[in-house]
């Protein structure tokens, strides 16, 4: 019995009196790693949740911008347009002068001609254009039909006849072409 207890006594001798004190000190160290770490992913994520708000307000702001600079133009054009839209009876008065002058080899007819150039080349440098429509096919985008006709000069459902000039801003109609279209010769006829 001695031996079996100095045997015990020789591993409880041999054990370092620190050891309980190492072992708690070891415990804390993992209790403040697991503390760290969870700091650290509350931590990444308040982080990719602000990067992901920061992204969200610079792609608002980006779009407010996109759609500041869109009112603005569409102001700006839609101002053009009002004054266009009167201009254009300017040139339509012109027009039916010529069409109507008897002499087309007076001073009168040639002044008139060279003003009307003068005024559908004014409206080209400021994107105003008309729409090629005669001999077209018809198309309401462009084109106001007043009247149909029969022809068989033309195909069917084309602009027989522009009665007055249309007009596009770029790319918007700021008047439709009024024309008369043709349709099929009828048997009856």
């Amino acid at each position: 019995m001695t031996e079996h207890k100095s045997e015990s006594l020789s591993a409880e001798a041999l054990k370092p009196a620190h050891t309980d004190s190492l072992e708690q000190a070891l415990e804390e160290a993992n209790a403040t790693i697991q503390t760290l770490q969870t700091e650290n992913e509350v931590l990444t994520t308040k982080i990719e949740e602000t990067k992901d708000q920061f992204i969200r307000q610079v792609a608002t702001h980006r779009n407010q911008i996109t759609q500041i600079e869109k009112n603005s133009t569409n102001k700006a054009e839609f101002a053009i347009s009002k004054f266009a839209k009167e201009i254009i009876a300017i040139g339509d008065v012109l027009q039916t002068g010529l069409n109507n002058c008897s002499d087309q080899e007076s001073d009168h007819y040639r002044g008139m001609s060279m003003t009307l150039d003068k005024f559908y080349h004014t409206l080209e440098e400021h994107d105003i254009t008309r729409i090629q429509s005669l001999g077209e096919a018809f198309n309401p985008e462009f084109h106001e039909a007043l009247t149909t006709q029969e022809s068989d000069e033309i195909k069917p459902n084309h602009v027989l006849h522009v009665v007055q000039e249309g007009y596009m801003l770029k790319n918007r109609v700021l008047r439709h072409t009024k024309v008369i279209v043709s349709k099929k010769i009828s048997s009856n006829s």
